[in-house]
């Protein structure tokens, strides 16, 4: 039976977490992060082993994925914080796209599920139609499970709850209890895998 780990092995992997994702655990999640590191510990023999495998690059490609989909927020919607998409719409986007020749390129860091990227396409769609074709969107996140979710575009009610009606009805298509996404915007954002803290070949 593993025991479980003591405060000095908890921060050590608070510390850890927190430098190869850049997730800080709060006091809160102590109990929850006391029982992933014992779990992960329990595969690789002991603590020592566990903390040691840091070390091995391979190793962390897939045991970095993992820790961030036991460990990141998911929760997220469309057109969260709305006066920040008020802010894209009509002060940011319109500027470079007249600085660029009506071509932008995005990058959503940390896109979670999809929600924030696919509002960004959107956004263009409604203001810049006759150039939104130009932009393109880049998603990424540490989170598969996430990805997995956002490259499918189907959403719950619950996922659209900040979304005007008129937006919603131009741009999803119910389907049962589910909204699936136009095809037109799932094809403006391009999904992939990526560290914020750890790659920067995106930025």
């Amino acid at each position: 039976m593993t025991t479980l780990p003591d405060a000095q092995e908890i921060e050590r992997f608070r510390a850890l977490i927190a430098i190869h994702l850049g997730l800080q655990i709060d006091d809160a999640h102590l109990d929850g992060l006391t029982h992933l590191l014992r779990a992960r510990c329990a595969l690789r023999g002991s603590v020592e082993r566990y903390f040691d495998s840091f070390a091995d690059e391979a190793w962390l490609q897939s045991e970095l994925p993992f820790l961030a989909r036991e460990l990141t927020v998911t929760e997220t919607y469309f057109f969260r914080n709305t006066n920040q998409f008020a802010a894209f719409s009509t002060l940011v986007l319109p500027r470079v796209l007249a600085a660029r020749g009506n071509a932008c390129r995005i990058l959503s860091a940390g896109c979670s599920s999809g929600e924030e990227p696919y509002s960004l396409a959107i956004a263009a769609y409604e203001h810049f139609p006759e150039v939104a074709d130009c932009i393109e969107v880049t998603a990424f996140d540490i989170n598969p499970l996430a990805l997995e979710k956002a490259a499918q575009g189907r959403y719950s009610n619950w996922s659209l709850r900040d979304t005007p009606k008129s937006i919603r009805g131009r741009w999803f298509s119910a389907d049962g209890s589910d909204y699936v996404l136009d095809a037109r915007v799932r094809q403006a954002v391009n999904f992939t895998a990526g560290n914020l803290v750890r790659d920067d070949r995106m930025l």
